[in-house]
């Protein structure tokens, strides 16, 4: 590229924005774009670093340069592509975790919003304690320093296109019911699980 085309480029500065907030600012900068158009993004917190190239591709944009500036922050230069095609691989987030431990029951979730972000298919399946996640108010009261409020990353995640199964075997000895679900989340069966599975669908863990 030419010191002009660089100069006059667009450049949209994260800051030190993480994995959890930059999936949507990205996809919402690249959508404001026309096709073609390319756009700078600078970052400095070392997870958005190492998140933001692959996003970007999985999106199907093009990423045409990357490379650490002096100031330590990370350039990605990435150009709109003509329509968002990302890889049709549906993603299985599992959760077993609920108010015993906040953090592992916001993992899943942050990175299943990620996928479905990039346009991904993402389900949380929500297993054992976890399918208290599931139930109206519950998430509320999931927060961990460090991270954003599990309602809001569940908010987003179905507003994103992602669903929530809570396991219908953990579900019914709680007492959970269809009427006690949040937007976006269903009881489900082993069953259909295992067809998801055995059909493609790739499962993710996080103990």
């Amino acid at each position: 590229m030419t010191d002009a085309t660089q100069s006059e480029r667009r450049v949209h500065d994260l800051g030190t924005m993480g994995c959890t907030h930059v999936p949507m600012e990205f996809r919402r900068t690249m959508q404001a774009l026309e096709v073609g158009e390319v756009i700078e993004f600078r970052m400095r917190d070392p997870s958005a670093k190492e998140d933001l190239p692959p996003l970007a591709r999985m999106m199907g944009h093009r990423v045409l340069a990357q490379e650490e500036l002096e100031d330590g922050a990370l350039s990605v230069v990435a150009e709109r592509a003509k329509k968002e095609g990302p890889m049709a691989d549906e993603l299985l987030f599992t959760c077993t975790h609920a108010e015993d431990d906040p953090e592992r029951a916001l993992l899943p979730f942050i990175a299943a919003n990620t996928a479905a972000v990039a346009g991904l298919p993402a389900v949380v399946l929500l297993t054992i304690d976890g399918v208290w996640l599931g139930t109206d108010g519950y998430a509320e009261r999931i927060t961990k320093d460090g991270f954003p409020p599990l309602v809001t990353v569940l908010t987003e995640f179905v507003a994103n296109g992602g669903e929530i199964w809570l396991c219908g075997t953990c579900a019914n000895p709680r007492g959970i019911t269809e009427d006690t679900l949040v937007p976006g989340a269903k009881i489900t069966g082993a069953a259909n699980i295992i067809e998801r599975i055995v059909g493609g669908a790739k499962p993710i863990s996080f103990s």
